[in-house]
């Protein structure tokens, strides 16, 4: 940032999905894993969106030229762009990522207690 501000809106906005998911795949419960998907959109599209505002703030503020100014009052289509498109991708992408590592992580720390949804598709031991 120009002026040294911290735009704390986008690091929760990566870190709050990916823990959040993690914690609730090592608590392998699929009522709080589902719980834990719904938070974590949400709240992943909120803080992106968040991020985004402050981060035109931040250039308004900071804002010295008649044309840093133009610009920095510019801000409608990113905004709306980002409501739209970017934070949904991100709220999704990052919260299966946290998701997946959750439950990789769940499932070795749990190793005959899976899912009922997780045995399909896997490998059946033959003979054991």
């Amino acid at each position: 940032m120009q002026d040294g501000s911290l735009n704390e809106y986008f690091y929760l906005s990566v870190m709050v999905p990916v823990a959040l998911m993690i914690i609730a795949g090592l608590i392998y419960d699929q009522k709080i894993f589902l719980v834990a998907v719904v938070v974590s959109l949400i709240a992943t599209y909120q803080l992106g969106n968040l991020a985004v505002q402050k981060k035109w703030e931040i250039r308004n503020r900071t804002a010295v030229t008649e044309i840093e100014k133009v610009n920095a009052t510019a801000d409608g289509g990113n905004l709306v762009f980002t409501a739209i498109l970017i934070a949904p991708v991100q709220a999704i992408v990052l919260t299966f990522f946290g998701a997946w590592l959750g439950l990789v992580l769940g499932s070795r720390l749990h190793p005959g207690n899976d899912w009922p949804g997780l045995q399909y598709g896997r490998r059946q031991k033959v003979g054991v």
